[in-house]
């Protein structure tokens, strides 16, 4: 048996990157009452990321440049009230970011082992912006032990998503959408059983929605 192996090239299939992220951050925790707390922070995230695709040979074509560059603030508040000595309620407020991933903003087309599809990237991606919003009611029954049942709802704007343009040989690629959410509920149910058994189960139901941009619906 003869095997023989050939490498095939594309005028781009090649690409280096490089990311940094500088960040500082600060927090205070306060007691507001006996029963109330406050914890609150902020962080400033100076974050940029450059990703250069390429010919490999240098024969083809030119370098094509992504680069994203940002600075942020994203604060956090987390509210606890201790209902009882064995109750509290948690609320909390927080904003968070995320970005592509390489190979998403390299112009960069690689065959998808999943699929058979080739797969592309977009290097117009903006990085993506997070609100989140939380609440939780917790009872503490024993030691180890907690029964609770909370409620979340993040909110997207800019959302990276895959999407497939159509054609006699589709292609996937990566939009940005125009925003999204997520709804949810949790249940959390911890429980000490004997001296040496801890059960413990959760249930999180989660309603999700995307609103994709003109370029995405294409």
């Amino acid at each position: 048996t003869v095997f023989r192996f050939n490498e095939e090239t594309r005028p781009v299939d090649a690409y280096d990157a490089d990311q940094e992220t500088l960040g500082a951050y600060g927090m205070a925790d306060a007691a507001l009452s006996d029963r109330a707390r406050l914890v609150a922070g902020v962080r400033v995230e100076s974050f940029r990321q450059r990703v250069n695709t390429k010919d490999p040979f240098g024969l083809f074509a030119e370098v094509v440049t992504a680069e994203l560059e940002a600075t942020d603030i994203f604060p956090g508040v987390n509210f606890v009230y201790t209902v009882r000595p064995d109750q509290n309620f948690r609320a909390s407020y927080s904003q968070t970011t995320n970005g592509p991933e390489f190979r998403e903003l390299a112009l960069f087309e690689f065959t998808d082992v999943v699929g058979n599809r080739a797969v592309r990237g977009n290097p117009n991606l903006q990085r993506a912006l997070i609100q989140n919003f939380d609440a939780r009611y917790e009872v503490f029954p024993r030691a180890r032990s907690v029964f609770a049942v909370s409620s979340f709802y993040k909110h997207f704007q800019d959302p990276i998503e895959r999407v497939i343009n159509a054609g006699a040989q589709p292609l996937v690629t990566f939009e940005n959408a125009e925003s999204a959410r997520n709804f949810g509920l949790e249940f959390e149910a911890s429980q000490e059983v004997g001296e040496n058994f801890y059960f413990s189960a959760n249930y999180t139901w989660v309603d999700s929605q995307i609103t994709l941009s003109e370029a995405a619906r294409r």
